[in-house]
């Protein structure tokens, strides 16, 4: 009942003031009973259509990625905002559902993009022609993550990451109980959606990370999508 009165409020917004021409909404593959519910168009609840698997990985940050040769790479500051937008623009419109980007508030940090910064963006350059960026989101500020508790072999994993991050002082997973914040990998666009461009950003991005000692990295695609392979 409180769903469908959820989903009715959201309709009336839509009538109102948002006029969406589609909305998304992401399930977890084995919530099979939200699934179910949700997929069932009763109660009011809208009709839903499957457009794709999303994967969502997280990446510990204990070793560098190989990188493709032949790319360079600047950090946001250093390559100005201009190249940021440009591929955004450019290498994302191809993509379905790829985010329409307001120039302020990618230079800003605010609206949709709060608290990013010029800083936490990366290009990668083919010579001098920038071909790919991506950004080291962090969300910590608005954004709360806590591991209430891990279960079945990610319990074991734990333990071990306990034992041996005593050793080097650097545990990768988060403790039980304490938030912590990962950085996301966020505003990713890349020329012809090559894979291999992705890759020596990634692997840009997690050299970055290492030298910062910051431990998870966050990333997610559709699973049809050509970058999503490379994670």
């Amino acid at each position: 009942l409180l769903l469908a009165r959820g989903y009715r409020l959201l309709g009336e917004l839509q009538q109102s003031e948002l006029q969406l021409p589609l909305y998304l909404t992401s399930i977890m593959r084995n919530n099979v009973a939200a699934l179910r519910l949700l997929t069932s168009g009763r109660a009011g609840l809208p009709h839903y259509r499957l457009v794709g698997g999303y994967k969502t990985a997280v990446i510990p940050i204990f070793r560098n990625y190989p990188r493709p040769k032949g790319y360079s790479f600047l950090g946001g500051e250093a390559a100005g905002i201009d190249p940021i937008f440009d591929c955004l623009e450019q290498c994302g419109r191809a993509k379905d559902f790829f985010t329409v980007f307001d120039r302020q508030e990618l230079s800003q940090g605010n609206g949709m993009l709060k608290g990013i910064k010029l800083e936490d963006f990366i290009v990668a350059y083919k010579g001098t022609e920038p071909v790919g960026v991506a950004a080291l989101w962090d969300q910590s500020s608005f954004r709360r993550m806590v591991v209430r508790a891990y279960s079945g072999s990610m319990r074991l994993a734990s333990v071990l990451d306990r034992i041996v991050g005593k050793l080097s002082s650097a545990p990768l997973l988060p403790e039980n109980g304490k938030p912590f914040a990962p950085r996301y990998l966020s505003c990713v666009a890349v020329k012809n959606n090559n894979p291999e461009v992705f890759a020596a950003l990634l692997g840009e991005a997690v050299t970055r990370m290492r030298g910062r000692k910051e431990k998870l990295l966050i990333a997610g695609f559709f699973e049809a999508d050509r970058l999503c392979p490379v994670l």
